[in-house]
């Protein structure tokens, strides 16, 4: 143990750059970024970035799908290019996309609804999340 602390501690370390990097990068990506849930199965990239267009200039949106069957599992993601137009599309929560009502929230929120949910399913999965993410560090 000893060892691996003192190999981190060497910033010429390619490793220690690189996941040091990723720690901040992701950090700067949820700070611009917003979850979009309940969105419509069929929507598409382009769909999305009308909709919230009117709130920044957007540097990338996230359709998560299923990885066995590629079917889209109903939230999106999507990044600004500044953390001032995520207040913006904040207004949006709540507004009508494709016949459905969206839910447009932080993304630190979600893991606060996953936490305090009374669904069994929800604390399920927010257990077999955790194991995943426990296991790749």
């Amino acid at each position: 143990m000893r060892m691996f602390h003192a190999l981190l501690a060497k910033e010429s370390h390619p490793c220690f750059r690189f996941d040091m990097g990723l720690l901040l990068d992701k950090e700067a990506v949820d700070s611009r970024s917003v979850y979009v849930g309940n969105v419509d199965w069929g929507s598409t990239p382009e769909e999305i970035q009308a909709h919230f267009q009117s709130c920044g200039t957007i540097n990338r949106i996230t359709i998560l799908c299923d990885k066995w069957t590629g079917q889209p599992k109903g939230y999106a993601y999507v990044e600004f290019a500044d953390a001032s137009s995520v207040a913006n599309a904040m207004v949006l929560n709540d507004s009508l996309f494709r016949a459905r009502l969206i839910k447009v929230l932080y993304p630190w929120q979600i893991l606060h609804v996953l936490l305090f949910s009374s669904d069994k399913t929800l604390q399920f999965r927010l257990a077999v999340s955790r194991l995943l993410l426990f296991s790749l560090l």
